[in-house]
């Protein structure tokens, strides 16, 4: 099952000086139980908990607050935020994990952003083909492949793919596999400023750019 709910057992110190009042022995501890939502086996947030005395003696299990004015007095909850926390230690994998993606992205947008400020011969930009060429590819193959073949002043040129695509990890497929084959551009060439790149890139047209 790869989502669902699962049970964790705490176990805390023994409670000095409290007997339990099914068997009589002075061997009462404190516990918890803890139902914890997870994904994958990894545990990401408490659904339900309980503090609990348990006898080593009979086994008997009560919840604190069932338990006789001397017990309650004396137990302590294991269920603490500390313990909340500590237990759904996958909740915090996660949020590292998102702060990670977003740092990722930021360092993304800005190299993109530096590479549009300064192109370079042999950049390969992964762009949308219709905002470079009206109509210049079917609706269900949007997406397309330029390299800059040559850089005058604010006056970049690049050379056209000879295919289009139909989404981002084909383009990506087609690079790995194609991309330093003879025939992969086209003898089709265009032509853009860096201020209308820059406007491409903010705008999404421009969807990556590698170097």
């Amino acid at each position: 099952m790869s989502f669902g709910i699962k049970t964790k057992e705490l176990q805390g110190v023994y409670i000095s000086g409290a007997s339990c009042a099914s068997c009589n022995t002075a061997a009462l501890r404190n516990t918890g139980t803890i139902k914890l939502f997870h994904v994958w086996g990894i545990p990401l947030f408490p659904v339900w908990a309980s503090s609990l005395v348990a006898c080593a003696g009979c086994s008997s299990v009560i919840k604190i607050k069932n338990a006789s004015e001397d017990v309650r007095h004396k137990a302590n909850s294991v269920i603490t935020p500390k313990a909340l926390l500590k237990s759904s230690w996958g909740l915090s994998l996660l949020v590292l994990a998102i702060i990670g993606l977003m740092y990722l992205g930021y360092t993304s947008s800005q190299e993109k952003q530096a590479f549009v400020a300064a192109p370079q011969a042999g950049d390969i930009y992964t762009v949308k083909i219709a905002a470079f060429v009206p109509d210049g590819s079917p609706s269900n193959y949007p997406y397309g492949i330029f390299k800059v073949i040559k850089v005058d002043g604010d006056k970049v040129s690049f050379v056209v793919a000879s295919n289009t695509y139909g989404d981002l990890k084909s383009v990506r497929k087609s690079l790995s596999d194609d991309g330093r084959k003879a025939d992969f551009y086209s003898d089709f060439q265009i032509e853009s400023d860096l201020t209308a790149l820059k406007t491409k890139l903010d705008t999404g047209a421009i969807n990556d750019i590698d170097r």
